[in-house]
């Protein structure tokens, strides 16, 4: 499950140029081959389905007591004895020349091939403390990330086994495309326009939800709606699921367990203070 992913992104790593950039710096080709000797020929051998491969994000170093001494994606092979180390970078820069550190973390490990990827929204330098270039991190951009997921997404297709994994992708693709990469620039220029002309009819609206925006709310699930498991009503909100979210989430295989519980997912309605909002949400299962 893991193998085709990483190959994907080692593919886009390769591709990846540095452009506009005043400062010389290598690509990812040249880094790869001067660091670890890999070329755009292996690939397809560092990972491979079946291969014992682990993910940790947030994972501590161990050869130094530092409070923010933590890799924030660590990846390894044991079978191939591949490791990949992606430092990700969105509203803050380096400090406590965490690049340097983070590789001395592996630097027993001199039979691995390893990978330093420096990942950020527009594919930025990566430089230690005193602003030099540091030359054996790979660089890497979130477009080039979101190209990985889309062509997850476009394999995923409509096979009932994926559709799980479908959705969780593109909802980070929306994401990112919406908050980091800020896509869509035209939509959220025409919100906030509606905001800054509208706003005391927009104040009107929001005064007039409540429990009759609710009751209707209520009327349209019960005709409109088919498949409720379970309808709940409560201090002005709805919660409810149905038979295909239940289908979907917990009947592919596979129970959601977390800490040995288990949970389900839930729709819900609400309008207490405000305008009317959705949510979806996790519930634990009581134990019987």
């Amino acid at each position: 499950m893991l193998a085709k992913p990483l190959r994907l992104l080692l593919h886009k790593l390769f591709e990846w140029k540095t452009v506009n950039t005043p400062e010389k710096f290598p690509n990812n080709e040249n880094i790869l081959l001067n660091t670890s000797k890999i070329t755009k020929g292996d690939i397809e051998n560092l990972f491979k389905d079946g291969d014992e491969i682990k993910v940790e994000t947030e994972m501590s170093i161990t050869k130094e007591e530092i409070d923010d001494g933590r890799i924030d994606i660590f990846i390894e092979n044991k079978t191939t004895k591949t490791l990949i180390v992606i430092e990700n970078k969105v509203f803050t820069t380096t400090h406590d020349n965490q690049l340097n550190r983070y590789k001395q973390e592996f630097e027993d490990k001199t039979d691995w091939k390893q990978i330093f990827i420096y990942l950020s929204p527009e594919g930025e330098l990566p430089r230690d403390n005193e602003g030099n270039l540091c030359e054996d991190w790979t660089v890497l951009s979130y477009r080039s990330i979101l190209e990985v997921c889309k062509a997850l997404i476009n394999d995923c297709g409509n096979r009932k086994e994926t559709q799980k994994l479908k959705i969780l992708l593109e909802d980070y693709t929306e994401m990112v495309e919406t908050n980091i990469l800020k896509e869509k620039k035209e939509l959220i220029r025409i919100c906030k326009e509606i905001r800054a002309n509208y706003k005391k009819e927009l104040e009107i609206l929001w005064q007039y939800t409540g429990e009759k925006q609710i009751e209707y709310c209520k009327k349209w699930l019960k005709e409109n709606i088919d498949g409720i498991i379970e309808l709940r009503e409560g201090n002005a909100w709805i919660n409810f699921d149905t038979i295909k979210i239940k289908e979907l989430f917990e009947n592919n295989g596979e129970d959601i367990k977390i800490d040995e519980n288990r949970y389900k997912f839930r729709y819900g309605f609400g309008s207490k203070d405000g305008p009317v909002v959705a949510k979806i949400s996790m519930e634990k299962e009581k134990k019987c």
